[in-house]
């Protein structure tokens, strides 16, 4: 172990520049990992914590080329699509 560990340091010394390089380059790929990895954790559980989470829906709405898809609508809009099919259970703003 001792071997190891002064080979380490004398190696360090000896090529400081791409060790440096080595370590930081390793500490954002770590990083960048944990990053990714939240960001798979959330997609995979969102909405989990729901009843029936295979139930939930979102509905979106295309205004024009300007505006875009938009995820907001007037309440009687809501209430008319949440009326309009039988299958709807509920509708929530």
């Amino acid at each position: 172990m001792n071997t190891l560990a002064r080979n380490f340091s004398h190696t360090f010394r000896r090529f400081l520049t791409a060790s440096v390089l080595n370590i930081i380059g390793l500490a954002i790929a770590f990083a960048s990992f944990f990053v990714i990895m939240t960001q798979v954790d959330y997609d995979l559980n969102f909405n989990k914590g729901y009843k029936d989470y295979q139930n939930i829906y979102r509905t979106e709405i295309y205004y024009s080329n300007d505006i875009g898809w938009q995820t907001w609508m007037s309440r009687p809009l809501c209430e008319l699509i949440g009326s309009s099919s039988p299958h709807i259970q509920t509708v929530s703003i």
